[in-house]
């Protein structure tokens, strides 16, 4: 049986212009190719991104579940900002949080090796546009 894409073992494969990462010209588009307002919410996704994660992770150890599901879905929500994949990754720890299935700590590492990779895309891209 084959691994799920998103399993802590599995490999995330990218090109180098990062297009199966995030889609950045149907973000852009999204916000009228307004690209100083998306400079503004990458530098947002920096930020929030690391901190809402930390916070997942937090709220796992400390065994709340209500918080733990809180702070994934404001992740993916900034995902979903640059129609990241990793957003997907997201929405299944959301779901598995919200039921308290203990099982979502496992994509913790997940999430964290989707958000850098994320952040590096982002920033390449961003850096090649301008």
């Amino acid at each position: 049986m084959s691994e799920p894409r998103d399993s802590p073992t599995s490999e995330t494969k990218s090109t180098s212009a990062g297009g199966d990462v995030i889609d950045l010209p149907v973000a852009l588009e999204r916000l009228d190719n307004d690209r100083e307002l998306l400079g503004e919410l990458a530098d947002m996704f920096y930020e929030d991104g690391p901190e809402a994660l930390d916070r997942f992770v937090r709220s796992l150890e400390a065994g709340d579940f209500a918080e733990a599901t809180r702070a994934v879905h404001s992740l993916k929500g900034l995902f979903r900002t640059f129609e990241a994949s990793a957003a997907e990754t997201a929405a299944e720890a959301e779901s598995r949080a919200n039921a308290k299935d203990a099982t979502v700590a496992e994509l913790g590492p997940v999430l964290r090796r989707r958000l850098d990779e994320t952040i590096a895309v982002l920033r390449e891209q961003l850096t090649a546009a301008s």
